[in-house]
């Protein structure tokens, strides 16, 4: 008998093959590239990200939002606070409203292509979209202070494919929240180099 009594499992491994643009790989450990970069930020919220996960198909993005009242009227900080909560939202997912209020992600690569959390989501397995493609592959639960003063949410941003092995810029923006259009330089080079270093968990 050993240390953990649990008796055969007949269980088998059940595989499934997400396309490339919908994720990365659930059997591959991708490289965390960690950045910790302060890319926008106005009186009430600041953005940064955090890391980029780089993978042989892809990569992604890890963003933290931080939020702070300061004497914000209720109103606004409540619609501040949801839409913080809700994360990026594609354009088919909500109404035009909403879509105004949420925050926006995006890449532009140096060719002069760019995708955005705004575009369309592709759910189509068979054909890929236009690359570049941006979604919000996750987000994470927001975390709020006792005294309802501070909110931060994480997110993650799945770019497909790899970018090209140059500089390009990944853009911000989120009117709601009084911050412009803003662009922070990325290096394609090291995440390139990186995703060649990501391998499978088995073999």
């Amino acid at each position: 008998m050993g240390f953990f009594d649990v008796g055969q499992s007949r269980a088998q491994q059940q595989e499934f093959d997400r396309a490339a643009w919908r994720g990365p790989s659930d059997d591959v450990q991708g490289v965390v590239i960690p950045i910790g970069k302060l890319i926008a930020t106005s009186h009430h919220v600041a953005v940064v990200l955090k890391e980029i996960v780089a993978h042989p198909d892809g990569c992604l993005f890890e963003v933290e939002a931080v939020a702070r009242r300061m004497g914000m009227k209720e109103r606004k900080w409540d619609k501040l606070s949801e839409a913080l909560s809700d994360g990026p939202q594609s354009r088919d997912w909500i109404d035009e409203q909403d879509l105004a209020q949420a925050i926006r992600f995006g890449v532009s690569l140096s060719n002069g292509r760019k995708a955005t959390t705004l575009d369309e989501r592709h759910w189509d397995d068979d054909e890929p979209p236009q690359s570049p493609y941006l979604m919000k592959y996750e987000n994470s639960s927001i975390a709020t202070t006792d005294d309802d003063e501070f909110e931060r949410a994480r997110y993650g941003l799945w770019l497909w494919p790899l970018p090209p092995e140059e500089d390009f810029h990944f853009v911000t923006e989120w009117p709601l929240a009084g911050i412009p259009l803003t662009f922070s330089d990325i290096n394609g080079s090291m995440i390139g180099e990186w995703a060649r270093q990501a391998k499978p968990y088995w073999t």
